[in-house]
């Protein structure tokens, strides 16, 4: 199949379905009688449910709004069992795997993903973990990036599936019937396989507004949608959309390890770059007992993005306030902040 061809999609075959028949719309119709039970809160934030199985959701961003490091956390909590960022896992028995599906990145940087999900989650960066597999997929075309989700979805094991980016499943996002068409057969695999799939999608330059028209209507059928922005060196998560409880305001930075650290969500800017910095300074300096100024001044410019003068005036503010200490020409970092 050429790339620009029509996608052709395969009836689907609702074989696990009562009675086999998708024209009978009594299958379809409510039973008060055969009680149904709550949704299965796969993940939650602050004690609030955004993920429960048989459906699909969004995390939505522009260009480095830290899409990918939302993923690792959600991920790393979903593997490890930890909480981070209020972010908690509960999964099902049985179906405790995360699959990354990954069609953006170099496989430079699939790697570095994956090794920020274990350091988050507290395992071995240099060894596979039973719990994750991740597919790195930009070599293949359209056509078989949808045959790969297709497969994987049907993993018994599998309880979170993260498609990243959604669109590169699609021919034309802005096709409405390809959309559509597309749209309900995710709808159907994750039901029928009992999945939460997140799909990761860009919003368009000039607002926050998904892209295309597959986009738009991922959204309108996500159990939740999440959105990032980003201000200065600030990351903001929002549940822009959910059909459960409003969910609360998560901020953080990327320290100077490329981790995220959490914020106060009150917290005001002046405090939150005040931390930024001395994150910097601390990743800058660790390791080393003592700094020359020259030296100290270029590496702290290469870890923080900052430029040189920038840097030498970060620098006399960190003295002042006491982050690093200065002794006879040289600089250390002041570890007593952090006891």
């Amino acid at each position: 199949m050429k790339n620009n061809d029509p996608i052709k999609l395969e009836p689907w075959e609702f074989g696990d379905f009562p009675n086999d028949d998708r024209t009978q719309l009594s299958n379809y119709k409510i039973d008060l009688t055969n009680p149904v039970p709550d949704p299965h809160p796969l993940l939650s934030l602050n004690g609030v449910m955004f993920a429960s199985p048989a459906n699909l959701n969004v995390i939505k961003g522009g260009a480095k709004s830290a899409k990918s490091f939302l993923v690792s956390i959600i991920v790393a909590v979903f593997i490890s069992g930890r909480t981070i960022l209020g972010i908690k896992a509960i999964p099902i028995e049985g179906k405790t795997k995360v699959v990354i599906l990954d069609t953006e990145q170099s496989i430079s940087h699939v790697h570095k993903l994956v090794r920020r999900i274990m350091r988050l989650a507290g395992l071995p960066m240099d060894k596979n973990n039973p719990n994750l597999d991740v597919y790195h997929l930009k070599e293949m075309d359209t056509q078989q990036r949808f045959d790969a989700l297709r497969t994987v979805v049907t993993d018994p094991q599998a309880g979170i599936i993260i498609l990243d980016g959604a669109v590169d499943i699609i021919f034309d996002f802005n096709d409405i019937r390809e959309s559509t068409e597309v749209r309900d057969e995710l709808m159907q695999l994750v039901s029928v396989n009992q999945i939460a799939l997140f799909n990761i999608i860009h919003t368009n330059k000039r607002d926050a507004n998904s892209r295309g028209h597959f986009g738009a209507m991922l959204e309108q059928k996500s159990e939740t949608t999440l959105q990032l922005s980003k201000e200065k060196d600030i990351f903001t998560v929002s549940g822009a959309y959910t059909r459960n409880a409003p969910l609360d305001d998560i901020q953080f930075i990327i320290d100077g390890e490329g981790m995220p650290q959490q914020l106060d969500v009150k917290q005001d800017k002046q405090e939150a770059g005040k931390q930024i910095i001395i994150n910097d300074f601390r990743f800058t300096l660790s390791g080393h007992k003592l700094m020359e100024y020259g030296e100290l001044v270029t590496a702290y410019a290469e870890v923080s993005g900052k430029s040189y003068a920038t840097a030498k005036r970060h620098i006399g503010q960190a003295v002042k306030s006491k982050w690093i200490i200065k002794s006879s020409g040289s600089y250390s970092y002041n570890t007593l902040q952090d006891a």
